[in-house]
Order: structure tokens, then C-alpha cells, then sequence
């Protein structure tokens, strides 16, 4: 977001570690990387205990997004970790180089055509939680109904604005057999026209506040060390 708005270029996660890596930034991405470390490791302890989601009735398909997003998150740390201290670039390629691999393997347009799914899904999911709010459930009932609620609402259907145009490009993609029709996050806000992106741009900003004030305000369901226990103890049938 302010790469946009200050530099008027976009970039995905892997630029914007290369942007941070000199000077001072550079203490920054260890930062990074060991919250991604955390949240990779809390989104694992989700997946195997079902802290934040027990006796939902979604609880299979939020614990395996939680192992998905947990394994994300890890990944991003290594590599974060690894732009740090210099030993690599984090760059996963740009979406068409990615859509090209996707489309070389077998059956790669139903995959690809499957990702696009996948992110248009995610994009309608994203707004629907804004426009309803859903994300105030898990907030501490003091700053549920402040000015908060308008940074999650604008910053989650930014969110799902991109989601919905990059889950466009990869359909496309896929129904044409070419990757170079695919794009990732930085470019669909590049594809927008002004001042939309800029609009766009300052919504993923204001969803990065939130996210750190809901870092603090966050009601998370810690089970005691006992109910861990017996959980484990049932699944491995002693």
C-alpha cells in the first residue's frame, strides 16, 4: 500500500522484502520473519487442535485452511529469514512465469483453472466479511463498534477486490492455455486504472492497521494443557 501511493509502482510480497532489506529495514525483515514464524506456528497448532474453530460445523475445512495458511506462513519465514541475512532473493516469480509452470504439468489448465477458483472464491469471501463485518466476532467488545470497524470493512473488501481480478486473469489463463494472461497481486493493482488502484492501495494499507490492532484486541480460546493432552491421547487411541 504505501509503495503505491509514495513510489506509484506495486509489489508482491518478495518485493517488498528486497525494497526493506537495506539499512535499518533490513531489522525489519527479521521482524517479519519471526512473526510469520509465529503465525505459521499458531496457525499449525490450529490445524492440530482446532484452538479457534472446536465444534463449528466448518471445523474440518477451517482446520485444513489453517494447515494450508500455516504452511504459507512458515514458508515465507525461511525465506524472509534467507533475504535477511543475504543467502537469497525472495521472488517466487512473477504470476505468468507461475502460471507457466502450472500449465506445463499435466492436466495444468483444470489446476490453474482450480487456483482461479480458488481466488475468486477467496475474493467473495473477503468481501462478504467485510460488508458483514464477521471480523468484529473475534474482537474485544470495546473497539468492536469504533472507528475500528470501518479499517477492517474498507481494508477486507480491498482484499477481496484484488483476490476477485487476480482469480479473473488466472481463469482466463487457464481457459486460454496461456500464462501470459495471469497475474498476481502486484500486478492487478497495476492493471487498475487511477485512481482506483490508489484507492485499492490505501484499503490494503488501512487492513495492515487493523491488522496490528487486532493483534492486540484479538479474543483467542487458549485450551489448558490438559485438553491438548487428552486431544492427543484420543488421536493416537491411548
Amino acid at each position: 500500500g504505501v509503495l503505491v501511493l509514495e513510489a506509484g509502482r506495486a509489489e508482491d510480497a518478495g518485493g517488498v522484502l528486497e525494497y526493506l532489506r537495506g539499512g535499518v529495514g533490513r531489522w525489519l525483515v527479521y521482524a517479519l520473519a519471526a512473526g510469520f514464524a509465529g503465525y505459521g506456528l499458531w496457525g499449525l497448532s490450529d490445524a492440530l487442535f482446532a484452538i479457534e474453530c472446536r465444534g463449528d460445523d466448518n471445523e474440518g475445512w477451517k482446520r485444513a485452511g489453517a494447515g494450508v495458511s500455516a504452511a504459507v506462513h512458515l514458508y515465507l519465514a525461511k525465506q524472509s529469514l534467507d533475504v535477511a541475512i543475504g543467502t537469497a532473493r525472495l521472488s517466487g516469480g512473477s504470476a505468468d512465469d507461475q502460471a507457466r509452470t502450472v500449465l506445463s504439468m499435466p492436466a495444468g489448465q483444470l489446476l490453474l483453472g482450480a487456483v482461479a477458483v480458488g481466488l475468486v472464491v477467496a475474493g467473495v469471501v473477503q468481501l462478504a466479511i467485510g460488508w458483514q463485518c464477521k471480523f468484529l466476532a473475534t474482537l474485544d467488545q470495546k473497539v468492536r463498534e469504533t472507528w475500528v470497524k470501518w479499517l477492517g470493512r474498507i481494508g477486507y473488501m480491498a482484499r477481496g477486490i484484488v483476490f476477485l481480478i487476480a482469480g479473473y486473469f488466472a481463469g482466463a489463463a487457464a481457459l486460454a492455455d496461456r500464462s501470459a494472461r495471469a497475474v498476481g497481486i502486484e500486478e492487478a493493482l497495476e492493471w487498475l486504472a487511477s485512481p482506483i488502484d490508489m484507492l485499492i492501495a490505501a484499503g490494503l494499507l488501512l487492513f495492515g492497521i487493523y491488522g496490528l490492532i487486532e493483534a492486540r484486541y484479538r479474543r483467542i480460546h487458549t485450551p489448558s494443557a490438559a485438553q491438548m493432552e487428552a486431544q492427543v491421547r484420543g488421536a493416537v487411541g491411548s
